[in-house]
């Protein structure tokens, strides 16, 4: 493993040192599409907000030996992303980005009200300040207006619940140039969307085999995420 990371280390120094020696081409912005990996939000808070209402309730499927724990959720969500850098100079530039992220769905199952399925995604349109520090790796800063969805799905009944709030946000990143041809480049980083938390719900589960309802109420989450991402992008 420790081997793994000395090779890995090298091979991005190697790639700062002659992307460094290059010579400075003539750009005036960049256009980049971004797919990565989302952690942390609201799905995890969600899940500990089941086990208080007692949607946590092992099932037992009608095949197989193997049993259901609840609430589950996926380790981690998607991301996509474009976005558009206008250079101010030879290291900063000004950037526009379009920012959707899935940010989990969480399963949850009640003993009388049976099953509650709760997801959650966030989009957002963020303007960031970009600067170069040697060639190869870039540090952002930006702010952000992020439009937080949640919705409530109950497949016993197939009723449908949704949720919108918009809020501001702070924008952090960190990415390093693996490549850079004329045209193309590619980029590895991370980059993190912090935000206040706000109330969604509530989410009521009902059971036509029992006749039964259980909600959670209304409850105040965090939509901050952070993401790690590829990013394939062109010169313009």
């Amino acid at each position: 493993m420790v081997f793994r990371f000395v090779i890995f280390v090298s091979v991005l120094l190697a790639s700062c040192a002659l992307l460094a020696q290059e010579e400075t081409k003539s750009k005036n912005g960049e256009l980049e599409i971004v797919l990565g990996l989302n952690f942390f939000g609201p799905a995890p808070q969600m899940a500990r907000i089941m086990e208080d209402f007692h949607f946590d309730q092992t099932t037992h499927p009608y095949w197989g030996d193997r049993t259901k724990e609840h609430p589950n959720y996926p380790p981690f969500g998607g991301l996509f992303q474009l976005s558009y850098s206008h250079y101010l100079g030879q290291r900063s530039q000004l950037g526009i980005i379009l920012h959707w992220a899935s940010l989990r769905t969480v399963e949850g199952y009640h003993a009388q009200a049976e099953e509650l399925e709760v997801g959650f995604s966030n989009t957002s349109i963020i303007a960031t300040y970009n600067y170069d520090l040697n060639h190869c790796w870039e540090i952002q800063t930006g702010l952000a207006m992020m439009v937080n969805d949640s919705y409530g799905t109950y497949p016993a009944t197939e009723d449908f619940t949704e949720y919108t709030s918009i809020t501001p946000g702070v924008f952090l990143g960190l990415s390093n140039r693996i490549w850079d041809s004329r045209v193309t480049y590619g980029k590895i980083g991370i980059h993190l969307l912090i935000t206040g938390r706000v109330s969604t719900g509530p989410f009521t589960a009902e059971s036509w085999s029992y006749k039964a309802t259980a909600t959670i109420p209304e409850h105040k989450l965090g939509y901050s995420h952070f993401n790690l991402y590829f990013a394939f992008g062109f010169h313009l």
